[in-house]
């Protein structure tokens, strides 16, 4: 299944709960890096998925390489068609929260 963007959600400060901003700020981001790819499905490529990545989880994720972010690609692009979808993205940033959850992420890994 593959989420369009319906970014005019509208929560409002005083009723949104933390989860929902949460949630609201994980998909406005999102398409904030993927906001150039006129035409297709939104997705990250490779080169916006290193700048999300460096800009918003680099506390988290450390690139040393771009094999680092080639990897990620070939992890998360559960399709395969060269791009991270929202689908994607939320799979692995769910991933992410369950090795931080666990006790098995290190910082920077």
């Amino acid at each position: 299944m593959v989420c369009m963007p319906q970014i005019e959600t509208g929560l409002g400060e005083a009723m949104a709960s933390d989860l929902e901003k949460c949630l609201e700020t994980i998909v406005k981001t999102f398409y904030k890096y993927s906001s150039d790819n006129p035409g297709r499905v939104p997705g990250l490529n490779r080169k916006q998925l290193h700048d999300l990545i460096a800009n918003e989880l680099n506390h988290l994720i450390r690139i040393e390489s771009p094999q680092d972010v080639t990897a990620m690609m070939l992890e998360w692009d559960k399709d395969e068609d060269q791009q991270i979808n929202l689908s994607e993205f939320l799979g692995g940033l769910s991933d992410l929260a369950c090795m931080i959850a666990h006790g098995s992420w290190r910082h920077g890994q």
